[in-house]
Formats: C-alpha cells, structure tokens, sequence
C-alpha cells in the first residue's frame, strides 16, 4: 500500500464524524433527570433508551458489511448520516417515550453503518504501526464527542430544554454528513466495488476468530458505557451536584482521548500488543471496582482514564490482523455486530441490578466484571489463531 499524502487530513474528517456519534450517544445518560420526570420512567427504562442506540447493530451491522463491499463504504456512510439527522431531530419533537424510542432506533441505525464502514475507510488509507496509531486517533472522536457531552449536555439543558440538547445532536450530525460528502474520498489504489470479491467469503475459522475479537472489544466497551451512563448517578448519590458528576465521569474520558493514542503508539513500538491488552484490562477492572468502596473518586478516574481504555486501538486492530482486503468489511460487520450486542445488554443489564438494589454501586461492579473479561477473551483469541498457523482468511 502506498503512503498517501493526504491521509492524515482524511483521518481527520473521519475522526470528526466520530465525534458526532459520541455527542447523540451521550445525550440520554446526560439528560436522565429531565427524562425520568418528561417520561415517568425509571433507570431501567433510562438504560434502555441509553442501549437502544447500539441495539440495531445486532441485526444490521452484518448485513452492512457485505453492502458496504458491493456498494462502497462512503456511499453508505453518507446515508447513516443522513440517519442520524433525522433521529436527532425526531427525538426533539417526541412527547411520548414511544416515540423517543423510534428516534433512538433510526440514529441507530445510522451508526451502525458509520462504524463499520468508516473502520475499513481508515484500514484501507493506512497499514503496519501506523494502522495501530490511526485506529487509536480515529477511535478517539468516540470519548471525545461523549467528553463534550458531559459537559456540554447539562449546563445546556438547564438553559434551555432537553429539546433543544437533542435538536443540537441532529444538528452536529448534519454537519459530520456534509463534511464527509464533500471532503472524504477513497486512496487511489483502493479497488473498486465492481472489483470486490462477491457473496459470502468468511470462513469457519474466520468467523471464530473476528467472534472472539468481537467479545474483547464488546466488554471493554460494556464496562466503558456502563461507567459513564451510571458513575454520575453514583456520585450525585454522595451529595454531589449532577453537574458536577458528570464532569467528574468527563475528566476520565478526557484522559482516554490522550491514552488511546498512546497505548496504540506504545503497542507499535514495543510489538507486543497483548502486553498493552492485558496490563489495561487487569488494573482497569480493579479500579472500577473499587470505585464503590472509596471516597478518592479523582484518583480512581484518573487511573481508569489513563489505563483503563488505552487498549482500545490495539484491540481494533485485531480484526484487521486476522483478514484480509477480499474479505475485511465482512468481518468488521461481525466484529461489530457483537460490539453492538454487549453496549446494547449493558446499560439495560447494568439499570436492572441498579433497580433491584436501589444502589448505583452494583452498576459499577458489573462494569469492572466486564472489563475483566477482556483477559480470558484474548487468551481464547491467541489460542485459536496460532493453532491455525497466522492470520486467517
């Protein structure tokens, strides 16, 4: 593959367009006071509406794929966009919980389409330890549009509406739409999609591998959501303002934006990518853990921040070493399609066990039992890749 001139600016574009899914994602957990009392509902059905963004992906992220292969990731990308709008916008207008669910659904599925076809835009514009590096920047849109959330989100609704916060999501999404219509293009080399292998082309040992590449980034990802929809309720209920919570949970966040990057860097210049999964996954869950039990929030979040998630580019990364160009969107429509299942499960998982114990603290040991997770997950991945002698397909 060539080095082309302009693919850190199309990074860049790309990343943007991350940034305005993490902004809608956020929207709900951030507005959970104003839409318990709007809704008379309660923090299941708050985990619900939280997960029910990422819930089109189980049946939609793998049909995607192969679309994407035959019709091309950009054209696609374009209408999940397009998606997105209209949700941000419907969910302005809903005055029934039904209806806030149907705008959940449709910028659902708009996402859905952006993750797996901007994932292969950015495998197919870089390669080697750069892949590794441009994964851990691209993913970086996601924490940082949640990040501004947090922040933004409240302070906004109090001086406004939640209306208006969840107009501003359409709004921001409409923007990302543009920019990716009229400044993202494919490399030069890229094949075109009259050139792309035609039908189902994974195989047996494929669909293990991308699984269980999938079930790693699905838990660190389940701990993540879990964290950030929940911690702030878990801190308001000590006596901290809910603002203030959710600055609290953002400073975690923040500090991820500058740890992916770097563990993705440290993996490459180390080459022991399991090292930097392992180190992450083993000291995250414990301070996740522990975040119930003491009173050095700050401390725990910074840990959480720094550690916790830096892994999240080198796990991307593990579908891409396992496949090749004929046969990848497929397998990142799979990769996601489990990524999709376990955000989807956790915040509703996560909103029972806060129900049933009338504790927010239990959402908080569930999120580090999922992180965890990520140690036996890798362990099974390894295994099943070098009995089979390398990289698949």
């Amino acid at each position: 593959m060539t080095k082309h001139p302009q693919r850190w600016s199309v990074l860049a574009v790309i990343s943007l367009a991350r940034i305005a899914m993490g902004y809608q994602f956020q929207v709900v957990a951030s507005l959970s006071p104003q839409l318990i009392d709007a809704f008379d509902a309660d923090y299941t059905t708050i985990g619900t509406l939280v997960g029910l963004y990422l819930l089109p992906g189980i049946v939609i992220a793998l049909p995607s794929g192969y679309l994407g292969a035959r019709l091309g990731e950009k054209r696609l990308s374009v209408v999940g966009l397009g998606l997105m709008t209209a949700g941000g916008i419907l969910a302005a207008v809903a005055d029934t919980y039904a209806l806030a669910v149907l705008a959940r659904l449709v910028a659902g599925t708009g996402v859905v389409l952006q993750f797996v076809m901007m994932t292969k835009m950015v495998s197919e514009w870089f390669e080697g330890s750069e892949l590794v590096l441009a994964m851990g920047l691209y993913l970086n849109g996601w924490p940082i549009g949640i990040s501004i959330a947090l922040v933004v989100q409240p302070v906004l609704a109090d001086a406004t509406s939640w209306q208006f916060v969840m107009l501003t999501t359409g709004l921001v999404s409409g923007a990302a739409l543009l920019m990716v219509a009229f400044l993202y293009h494919s490399p030069p080399d890229a094949p075109s999609a009259s050139e792309r292998p035609r039908g189902w082309v994974l195989q047996r040992r494929d669909l293990l591998l991308i699984t269980l590449a999938g079930w790693i980034w699905m838990f660190l990802n389940m701990g993540f959501v879990v964290i950030v929809s929940f911690a702030p309720t878990l801190l308001s209920s000590r006596g901290m303002p809910f603002a203030e919570a959710t600055t609290m949970v953002s400073l975690s966040v923040w500090l991820a934006v500058i740890a992916v990057p770097a563990g993705a860097y440290l993996a490459s210049r180390i080459a022991r990518p399991d090292i930097v999964i392992i180190v992450c996954a083993a000291i995250g869950s414990v301070a996740i853990a522990l975040l119930p039990f003491s009173s050095i929030e700050v401390i725990l979040f910074t840990v959480m921040g720094l550690i916790t998630f830096a892994s999240a580019g080198v796990i991307t990364s593990l579908p891409i070493e396992v496949t090749n160009p004929g046969n990848r969107t497929q397998a990142l429509g799979l990769f996601y399609t489990w990524w999709y299942l376990g955000l989807a499960a956790g915040p509703a998982i996560a909103g029972w066990g806060f129900d049933l114990t009338g504790k927010a603290d239990v959402s908080m040991l569930l999120a580090a039992a999922f992180t965890f997770l990520v140690l036996p997950t890798l362990i099974a991945f390894r295994m099943v890749q070098r009995a089979g002698g390398g990289a698949a397909g």
